[in-house]
């Protein structure tokens, strides 16, 4: 995938495999900016909840479970308690 830094432009009918940017293209300026406010003005009404300050022990917690987030550092409270393991466990 490319960087695209300010965004990329493709004409998906001409190049459906997406291999000519015209971003940079002049001809397609205008419309490039176009898009650009269009997106700004639709985000402006993103849902956006507050996630609370980054913890570098969730990134642990990830690595320690395999690559899966969860159980979550600091929302015990969230959690039912663990049942007693059954006879066939112990």
């Amino acid at each position: 995938a490319a960087d695209c830094g300010e965004g990329c432009l493709y004409d998906v009918e001409a190049d459906p495999t997406e291999h000519f940017d015209l971003a940079r293209d002049p001809a397609h300026g205008e419309r490039l900016q176009d898009m650009r406010q269009r997106l700004l003005r639709l985000n402006q009404n993103v849902f956006a909840p507050g996630r609370g300050t980054p913890q570098l022990a969730a990134c642990d917690q990830f690595v320690d479970n395999g690559g899966f987030y969860g159980p979550f550092v600091g929302a015990a409270e969230w959690y039912s308690p663990v049942p007693p393991p059954s006879a066939k466990q112990r």
